[in-house]
């Protein structure tokens, strides 16, 4: 499909874009560089039309959950944010999303020589992505109930590192509620990359301890300078050419069973900090205490249990 010229206008339910320059060309669609109307550089994806009307129509599924999942996640989260969702403009299918600088993870590994990067880098950057994920795996639905998001394709491609030593992660179009209906649990079971896939999402039940197992699995291949060779079971005996300190955690993290991993994304990232020299582990979350009641002979002093809790849960929300 022919791209869009530099210059032409996209417009959006809230801003209107000016495209600048395309940035990359994927099987589904085109992404730009472009200005927004206040002069900010953003990114905006087009969405091309599959000739096959069932893949076109699967395309623009993907393509829209992808808008919504970003729209809906709560800040400050590594994600790219989304302006407005997905639209239409003359016909054609858009979004409009923050620029993030850097590079993915996958064309770091090529351009490091022994295509491997820093053991403490690596664990710096998985403590990142679990902290990213926890946000999805709390995602909470429009009506306050828990609603679980599996990102379902965690691999170093869609792993940004940024200039600052800062992480982004993409592509939450397959993203998808750990509940789901029989139709959507058919329909999803070939998401994921093989790679770094746990075997219960080819079947088409992942969970959130899946992503667990995918972060594992892009930890592998970024301190080794190869992803997973073997299948399931070889996978385990792969862990062997890892750090000797890392063996265990690893092997439990992509065990086959899902319920002998790492219960969440947080004992997950634990178990990484444990892994950093002392000096580099982040420092545990400060909780600011509540102001001590006044004691009155009526009102005996109470803790607000109920503050603390939720000022624990919030501080752990965002990016360490």
């Amino acid at each position: 499909s022919d791209t869009l010229a530099p210059g032409e206008v996209v417009t959006g339910p809230t801003d209107s874009y000016t495209l600048d320059s395309v940035l990359g060309i994927g099987g589904m669609g085109i992404v730009y560089k472009a200005l927004s109307g206040g002069g900010q550089t953003v990114v905006v994806k087009e969405l091309l039309v599959d000739p096959d009307p069932a893949q076109h129509a699967e395309n623009l599924r993907r393509f829209r959950r992808e808008a919504d999942v970003l729209m809906s996640l709560s800040r400050p989260a590594p994600f790219p944010e989304c302006y407005g969702g997905a639209f239409q403009d003359n016909g054609k299918e858009f979004m409009a999303m923050e620029f993030i600088p850097g590079q993915d993870l996958e064309h770091i590994l090529a351009a490091t020589p022994g295509g491997k990067i820093n053991q403490d880098k690596v664990l710096q950057i998985g403590i990142m992505v679990c902290d990213g994920l926890a946000v999805m795996h709390n995602h909470t639905h429009a009506s306050g109930k828990p609603d679980p998001l599996v990102h379902r394709d965690i691999k170093p491609a869609n792993v940004i590192l940024k200039p600052a030593g800062d992480i982004c992660i993409l592509d939450v179009g397959i993203a998808r509620p750990e509940k789901q209906t029989g139709a959507t649990s058919a329909r999803a079971t070939r998401a994921g990359t093989y790679e770094y896939v746990a075997p219960e999402q080819v079947i088409g039940t992942p969970n959130t301890r899946s992503d667990i197992y995918s972060v594992a699995a892009t930890l592998f291949h970024l301190v080794t300078g190869n992803c997973f060779q073997g299948d399931w079971d070889a996978r385990l005996t792969e862990v062997d050419v890892m750090p000797n300190a890392w063996q265990p955690i690893f092997r439990r993290a992509i065990a086959k069973d899902h319920n002998l991993r790492p219960r969440n994304v947080g004992e997950f990232k634990q178990e990484l900090v444990t892994l950093l020299p002392a000096h580099m582990r982040p420092l545990p979350t400060a909780v600011t205490a509540p102001a001590p009641l006044r004691p009155t002979t009526r009102n005996p002093i109470a803790i607000p249990v109920a503050a603390v809790v939720g000022a624990v849960a919030g501080s752990t929300a965002g990016v360490a």
